[in-house]
């Protein structure tokens, strides 16, 4: 299978490889936890033309920035303590 690295931008990195010859799902809830810089898990896979819901918790004391120019999903803006929800879906093509 053909494999590209994403990467989704925070102050802090988070890899996600996506899979080009799968095919999509029905969707699924990833949890990322931001705390001072990091984010965890560090590194997700996703299958192209997945749909995906961001689960972004800001567990610091700074607001966070999550985006990914290459999986085109614009900024969204994570205050100190707070929680969003993002609906995503995988580029097809890595």
């Amino acid at each position: 299978m053909k494999q590209n690295l994403l990467a989704l931008g925070l102050v802090a990195t988070l890899g996600m490889t996506l899979t080009a010859c799968s095919t999509a799902s029905t969707g699924r809830t990833i949890t990322i936890e931001m705390t001072d810089f990091k984010l965890t898990p560090a590194q997700v896979e996703v299958k192209a033309g997945e749909q995906i819901t961001w689960d972004l918790q800001n567990k610091s004391g700074n607001d966070h920035e999550f985006e990914s120019d290459a999986g085109k999903l614009e900024e969204v803006l994570v205050p100190s303590g707070k929680s969003k929800q993002v609906n995503w879906t995988a580029p097809n093509k890595p």
